[in-house]
């Protein structure tokens, strides 16, 4: 655990380091490269993550080898394809298709990595992922520092996360040498494309929300106002510790309990209470924060991100309780209702941008981030109940709703009925602790 914390405040120490550094403008031409490489990541990765995850013994060895080698090859082929293309596609300015040309390299390197992130959890092996991503953090902050101060502009970062990703992947490659294989079987790959097909596209329709993001605000506010909401999209991604591992973890336990719905919705209660609480929390901490703390951080160019964090962190504190309701839904093979909540998701995400952006500026991406995903949470939670059944969540859900409202209006008034509400859902809790001990 201490281990986790350092990767977070060196992380977190970067992230301030190169905001104070470069400016808005340019962590904006930053961002749009990185968010763009990271959607071609998702891409790569073909959908297969989630499919190999669900798998256990030699079966998930075969399908991981596969997935290693048919993600990674992928990956080779599209960073070529970039850097031979990059500087004819419309889109993107002069700089940026620079940065992104610095970033493709590092593609391979950061599917692969994604690739072994999948076995180390699987296996529960995370000890040399997480010193191998310490190293590359130290590492990161000392190249673009340096680089920075030579007047390397958003160059900086963006070289020095090419070292990073290549540094890690390459270590845990040799590490891992024994278990990477990279052969084909030709007979399986036909399988495991098509397997992966309707995840990738649901990743796909979910990770679209970013280049929306980036494309809505560029045209509408500049570069400027891009990179003030890259890096709080950045910030709250970096502080949601609960969201991304433990997503991947929840999917392996929940796979296994396929055939016990009892012990599914046992699991899934107790994740979606661990979420709420400890995002929650440290949402409320987060908003807190007093603009003077944010101006000796990150400078006086940045202190206007105070105006739309509360709306990005109660939106994410909704997606990280929908990544446990989604969890139940792929254990139960329900493709098609998690393809039509994601696809309502986007589009609720685009019409609400549209509508708040032109009324209220740039605070109003915030408005309807939170928007969509109060949509896509109320969509889950029926599909859910028709798929598992009724999970006893609503004590859960009232202290969702109380955590949301704090934030997002930055009530501080409103953690006494908070504090009201933590006793009352604890209570409730507590009526179900022999469940949670002894599900049978």
């Amino acid at each position: 655990m201490y281990r986790n914390l350092l990767g977070l405040t060196l992380s977190l120490v970067s992230l301030f380091l190169i905001a104070r550094a470069i400016g808005p403008k340019e962590y904006g031409q930053y961002f749009v490269a990185g968010v763009t490489l990271d959607f071609i990541s998702c891409l790569c990765q073909l959908g297969l993550g989630p499919v190999v995850q669900r798998k256990n013994g030699e079966q998930f060895e075969k399908f991981w080898r596969q997935y290693f080698t048919l993600s990674f090859s992928t990956a080779i082929l599209i960073s070529v394809l970039l850097v031979l293309t990059v500087g004819s596609l419309p889109l993107l300015t002069g700089q940026i298709k620079n940065i992104l040309c610095i970033m493709s390299l590092g593609l391979p390197a950061l599917v692969g990595l994604t690739s072994i992130r999948v076995a180390s959890e699987k296996k529960l092996r995370l000890n040399e992922l997480v010193v191998a991503e310490l190293l590359g953090q130290i590492v990161f902050i000392l190249v673009s520092v340096s680089l920075i101060s030579w007047g390397w502009g958003a160059t900086a970062p963006a070289s020095a996360w090419l070292l990073q990703v290549n540094l890690i992947f390459w270590i845990l490659f040799f590490r891992k040498k024994k278990m990477l294989d990279l052969k084909w079987d030709l007979s399986e790959l036909g399988r495991m494309v098509r397997l992966g097909t309707s995840q990738l596209v649901i990743t796909l329709l979910l990770e679209a929300r970013v280049p929306l993001m980036v494309s809505v605000a560029a045209p509408s506010f500049g570069l400027g106002i891009t990179g003030e909401l890259g890096i709080i999209r950045r910030l709250v991604q970096k502080l949601n510790l609960f969201n991304s591992s433990n997503g991947r973890l929840t999917m392996m336990v929940c796979s296994t309990y396929t055939n016990n719905r009892r012990r599914l919705k046992i699991f899934i209660a107790k994740n979606l209470w661990g979420n709420i609480i400890g995002f929650g929390l440290l949402g409320c901490l987060v908003v807190t924060i007093p603009d003077k703390i944010v101006y000796l951080l990150m400078g006086p160019e940045w202190v206007s991100v105070k105006k739309v964090i509360p709306y990005f962190i109660s939106s994410f504190l909704l997606l990280s309780a929908c990544s446990v309701l989604d969890v139940a839904l792929q254990a139960t093979d329900a493709v098609r209702l998690r393809m039509g909540s994601a696809l309502v998701y986007l589009l609720t995400l685009l019409m609400g941008s549209i509508f708040f952006v032109s009324a209220y500026g740039f605070v109003g991406w915030g408005y309807a981030e939170l928007l969509s995903s109060a949509v896509y949470m109320a969509g889950l939670l029926m599909m859910v109940r028709t798929k598992v059944g009724r999970i006893p969540i609503s004590s859960a859900l009232l202290m969702l709703t109380a955590f949301v409202g704090s934030i997002a209006t930055r009530n501080f008034w409103g953690m006494i009925p908070l504090t009201l509400m933590l006793c009352l859902s604890a209570r409730a809790a507590l009526r179900r602790v022999g469940a949670f001990v002894n599900p049978y």
